[in-house]
């Protein structure tokens, strides 16, 4: 029973990353496609997660992509790096994961107080570094989480709040 809970949790905390990417490579290709209603569905919904400024986006089809170039590719870096490092049962060392954290906070820095102008191919491997970082992250804090004891009961519990509690513990775990 647990296990199935959190294979659960795995799904969505990979599931909704996985989805953001999705439709953000969708939206320009049904606006390039002429389902503009659905192109602008997409645009509307990724932009609770993202600004969308189209210079600092990709363009597919004469289209910008929904989310960033910088959020997409850190949210494809987390996906797969974190499905990698989970299948093959490996994790990075907690160095390691901040160091590659370290030119996402480097760029955002230099670009906000140095008034430096980032492009896409910068957006793009600071994204993935980080994506990549904090899969790492994510992966070892699971794999604690996963080998600890069991010391909630989760049968008594909906899948939705089984969710909740597996992910306030792995936000909480030292």
């Amino acid at each position: 029973m647990r296990q199935r809970a959190l294979q659960g949790v795995t799904l969505l905390l990979f599931g909704v990353p996985a989805l953001a990417v999705i439709a953000s490579l969708a939206a320009p290709l049904f606006n390039g496609l002429g389902l503009s209603a659905l192109s602008d569905l997409l645009y509307m919904l990724l932009s609770y997660i993202c600004p969308q400024i189209p210079s600092h986006s990709l363009w597919l089809f004469g289209a910008p992509t929904g989310i960033s170039s910088r959020s997409l590719f850190l949210y494809v870096g987390f996906v797969l790096a974190g499905t990698l490092m989970l299948k093959r049962d490996v994790s990075l060392r907690l160095r390691f994961s901040l160091l590659l954290l370290l030119p996402i906070v480097v760029d955002a820095l230099s670009h906000g107080t140095a008034g430096r102008a980032s492009d896409n191919f910068l957006r793009i491997m600071t994204g993935s570094l980080a994506g990549i970082g904090i899969a790492g992250l994510v992966v070892r804090l699971w794999r604690r989480l996963m080998t600890r004891e069991q010391r909630i009961d989760l049968r008594g519990l909906s899948i939705l709040n089984r969710a909740v509690v597996v992910v306030v513990l792995v936000a909480f775990i030292p």
